[in-house]
């Protein structure tokens, strides 16, 4: 041991191995020529002697560490993947029961079912749960409802139908994400081709967008349509908000005027103001439904007094939030009803 100290590789070599893994075991693995040797410090020093100089080239073996991930998930994040997974082993019979009992809520306005509320809001807490199947089974219930109804009118009121639930998915992406949309979009076409009338219906969506004069959400083309668009949206954000517009602006700027910039010109002008199938009034219940069933209970709140400032009727809102609460319930979502106290 001695003669090693006295050596100045040795000495630096004890001291980076003291340095790099003082409480763990050393050991050396020597490669000379076509020979290997693995060794702990006490056998390298008992063995020194049998290695001339000059000192062979070596490097420090240690025990692997264990893995260990960068990744921290939140109990939130936890619970949104065991309510998904819980989601999709909900059956398509006990989804239909479910939708017997959410409807009661909405007939009290005595609307027909291709004009009412129910499909489409419906929809919105659908799209979250990445569920194609539930989309097409809403859409396959309420057109078989109609055509047991309605025998004259069948093809324009599953063709309204149609176009109702379409456009709700269009408003939706900004609240729950566009990947889900697309995902729900496809199914819900697939449920119009084969259900009632389905190759007309069908026949007829793809009329309307390709026809010139009615409403698309393309980028304007002159600056007067720019401002006009700019304008919808604002006053859409204005009539929402009310006296607490300046004060939900500037929360936004605070974040990024790139996030204020597109709320209001993107997400409000193009995709939510324009009224050619669902009225500002509908889609404001739709942007409330949506914030409820993902628990953001602040902007719930907003959307639930942009609802009344749109004329909707106190007591229906709050039955449409709580049947929100429902299917949130049966998808297995927790979601608290005291963090939304303008609920109860």
């Amino acid at each position: 041991i001695t003669k090693i100290r006295e050596n100045r590789i040795v000495r630096q070599m004890l001291r980076s191995l003291r340095r790099i893994h003082p409480k763990r075991e050393k050991s050396i693995t020597f490669h000379r020529f076509n020979r290997s040797k693995t060794l702990n410090l006490t056998q390298f020093a008992s063995n020194f002697s049998s290695f001339s100089p000059p000192f062979p080239h070596f490097h420090f073996i240690s025990p692997p560490k264990p893995f260990q991930s960068n990744l921290r998930f939140k109990s939130d994040d936890i619970k949104w993947e065991k309510s998904v997974l819980m989601a999709k082993e909900r059956d398509i019979d006990s989804f239909k029961n479910l939708l017997k009992e959410i409807e009661v809520v909405y007939s009290s306005n005595s609307v027909s079912l291709h004009l009412s509320m129910f499909p489409i809001l419906t929809l919105v807490c659908l799209v979250p749960l990445n569920r194609p199947d539930l989309v097409y089974s809403l859409y396959q219930s309420c057109s078989d409802r109609i055509a047991e109804n309605s025998s004259e009118k069948v093809v324009d009121e599953v063709h309204i139908l149609a176009r109702r639930m379409r456009e709700s998915l269009i408003k939706s992406w900004p609240l729950v994400g566009f990947p889900v949309v697309i995902n729900a979009m496809s199914s819900l076409m697939k449920a119009v081709s084969e259900g009632h009338h389905g190759q007309v219906i069908v026949k007829r969506l793809q009329e309307e967008d390709n026809n010139p004069s009615i409403p698309h959400r393309n980028l304007p083309e002159s600056e007067e349509k720019v401002m006009e668009a700019r304008k919808n949206g604002s006053e859409f954000f204005q009539r929402i908000y009310a006296q607490n517009t300046e004060l939900v602006t500037n929360a936004l700027s605070k974040s990024g005027i790139d996030l204020k910039n597109s709320a209001l010109e993107i997400a409000y002008g193009l995709i939510l103001s324009p009224e050619h199938i669902l009225s500002q009034k509908e889609t404001v219940l739709l942007e409330m439904v949506g914030c409820i069933f993902l628990g953001c209970a602040p902007q719930a709140k907003g959307h639930f007094m942009g609802s009344l400032n749109h004329g909707w009727d106190v007591d229906f809102v709050k039955k449409v939030a709580h049947s929100t609460l429902s299917i949130a319930k049966w998808a297995g979502l927790e979601r608290d009803i005291n963090s939304m106290p303008f609920l109860l």
